[in-house]
Protein backbone atom coordinates (compact mmCIF):
# COMPACT_ATOMS: atom_id res chain seq x y z
CA UNK A 1 0.00 0.00 0.00
CA UNK A 2 1.60 3.23 -1.13
CA UNK A 3 -0.55 5.73 0.80
CA UNK A 4 -0.08 6.27 4.54
CA UNK A 5 -3.84 6.49 4.97
CA UNK A 6 -6.88 6.26 2.80
CA UNK A 7 -10.49 5.35 2.25
CA UNK A 8 -11.80 2.47 0.19
CA UNK A 9 -15.31 3.19 -1.07
CA UNK A 10 -16.38 0.21 -3.18
CA UNK A 11 -19.76 -1.55 -3.19
CA UNK A 12 -19.80 -5.17 -2.00
CA UNK A 13 -22.26 -7.99 -2.59
CA UNK A 14 -22.52 -11.71 -1.96
CA UNK A 15 -22.10 -14.00 -4.93
CA UNK A 16 -23.85 -17.39 -5.27
CA UNK A 17 -20.90 -19.23 -3.74
CA UNK A 18 -21.24 -17.27 -0.50
CA UNK A 19 -18.08 -15.40 -1.36
CA UNK A 20 -18.26 -11.62 -1.14
CA UNK A 21 -16.83 -9.32 -3.78
CA UNK A 22 -16.80 -5.81 -5.18
CA UNK A 23 -19.67 -5.18 -7.60
CA UNK A 24 -20.08 -1.61 -8.85
CA UNK A 25 -23.53 -2.28 -10.30
CA UNK A 26 -25.30 -4.46 -7.71
CA UNK A 27 -23.24 -4.12 -4.53
CA UNK A 28 -24.14 -2.25 -1.34
CA UNK A 29 -22.08 0.81 -0.54
CA UNK A 30 -19.16 -0.17 1.67
CA UNK A 31 -16.58 2.17 3.18
CA UNK A 32 -13.32 1.20 4.88
CA UNK A 33 -10.72 3.62 6.28
CA UNK A 34 -7.12 2.55 6.79
CA UNK A 35 -3.93 3.96 8.28
CA UNK A 36 -0.44 2.49 8.00
CA UNK A 37 1.03 1.57 11.40
CA UNK A 38 4.28 -0.01 10.22
CA UNK A 39 5.83 -1.02 6.92
CA UNK A 40 7.89 -4.19 6.58
CA UNK A 41 9.74 -5.46 3.48
CA UNK A 42 6.73 -6.97 1.73
CA UNK A 43 3.96 -6.54 4.31
CA UNK A 44 2.21 -3.59 5.94
CA UNK A 45 0.53 -3.44 9.35
CA UNK A 46 -2.68 -1.42 9.12
CA UNK A 47 -5.19 0.10 11.51
CA UNK A 48 -8.52 -0.37 9.73
CA UNK A 49 -11.94 1.05 10.57
CA UNK A 50 -15.13 0.02 8.85
CA UNK A 51 -17.69 2.76 8.35
CA UNK A 52 -20.28 0.32 7.02
CA UNK A 53 -20.48 -3.24 8.28
CA UNK A 54 -20.55 -5.72 5.42
CA UNK A 55 -19.51 -9.35 5.82
CA UNK A 56 -15.81 -9.80 5.01
CA UNK A 57 -15.62 -6.08 4.21
CA UNK A 58 -12.00 -5.55 5.28
CA UNK A 59 -10.85 -8.71 3.52
CA UNK A 60 -12.73 -7.91 0.29
CA UNK A 61 -11.65 -4.27 0.17
CA UNK A 62 -7.96 -5.01 0.76
CA UNK A 63 -8.06 -7.88 -1.75
CA UNK A 64 -9.66 -5.56 -4.33
CA UNK A 65 -6.66 -3.24 -3.96
CA UNK A 66 -4.24 -6.11 -4.55
CA UNK A 67 -3.28 -6.36 -0.87
CA UNK A 68 -5.04 -9.36 0.70
CA UNK A 69 -4.88 -9.86 4.46
CA UNK A 70 -1.96 -12.12 5.40
CA UNK A 71 -3.14 -15.70 5.85
CA UNK A 72 -6.47 -15.14 4.07
CA UNK A 73 -7.28 -18.45 2.39
CA UNK A 74 -10.57 -17.18 0.96
CA UNK A 75 -9.45 -13.93 -0.65
CA UNK A 76 -5.78 -14.55 -1.30
CA UNK A 77 -3.49 -16.77 -3.35
CA UNK A 78 -3.56 -20.17 -1.61
CA UNK A 79 0.05 -20.96 -2.52
CA UNK A 80 1.18 -17.84 -0.67
CA UNK A 81 -1.42 -17.67 2.10
CA UNK A 82 -0.97 -21.31 3.21
CA UNK A 83 2.48 -20.52 4.60
CA UNK A 84 1.05 -18.34 7.38
CA UNK A 85 -0.22 -19.79 10.69
CA UNK A 86 -3.60 -18.03 10.60
CA UNK A 87 -5.59 -15.12 9.21
CA UNK A 88 -3.72 -12.08 10.52
CA UNK A 89 -6.85 -10.02 11.11
CA UNK A 90 -7.75 -8.96 14.64
CA UNK A 91 -10.52 -6.77 16.08
CA UNK A 92 -8.56 -4.64 18.54
CA UNK A 93 -11.54 -2.45 19.39
CA UNK A 94 -15.28 -2.74 18.96
CA UNK A 95 -17.93 -0.29 20.06
CA UNK A 96 -21.68 -0.74 20.13
CA UNK A 97 -24.75 0.83 21.69
CA UNK A 98 -26.54 -0.92 24.55
CA UNK A 99 -30.31 -0.99 25.05
CA UNK A 100 -30.05 1.92 27.49
CA UNK A 101 -28.41 3.96 24.65
CA UNK A 102 -25.00 4.01 26.36
CA UNK A 103 -21.96 2.96 24.36
CA UNK A 104 -19.91 -0.10 25.22
CA UNK A 105 -16.27 -0.28 24.12
CA UNK A 106 -14.24 -3.47 24.25
CA UNK A 107 -10.52 -3.43 23.49
CA UNK A 108 -8.25 -6.39 22.94
CA UNK A 109 -4.47 -6.42 22.41
CA UNK A 110 -2.95 -8.34 19.52
CA UNK A 111 -2.79 -12.05 20.29
CA UNK A 112 0.60 -13.63 20.91
CA UNK A 113 0.62 -15.48 17.58
CA UNK A 114 0.34 -12.16 15.71
CA UNK A 115 2.93 -10.31 17.83
CA UNK A 116 5.36 -13.22 17.39
CA UNK A 117 4.74 -13.13 13.63
CA UNK A 118 5.40 -9.37 13.54
CA UNK A 119 8.59 -9.77 15.61
CA UNK A 120 9.94 -12.15 12.96
CA UNK A 121 9.45 -9.47 10.28
CA UNK A 122 11.74 -6.95 11.97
Amino acid sequence: INEDRGRIDKPIREFGSGRMGVDDKHGKRSITDFKVIKRFNELTLLDVSIITGRRHQIRVHLYSMGHPVVGDLRYGDLKIQNQFPRLMLHASRIEFQLLDKSNKVIESPLPKIITEFLDKLI
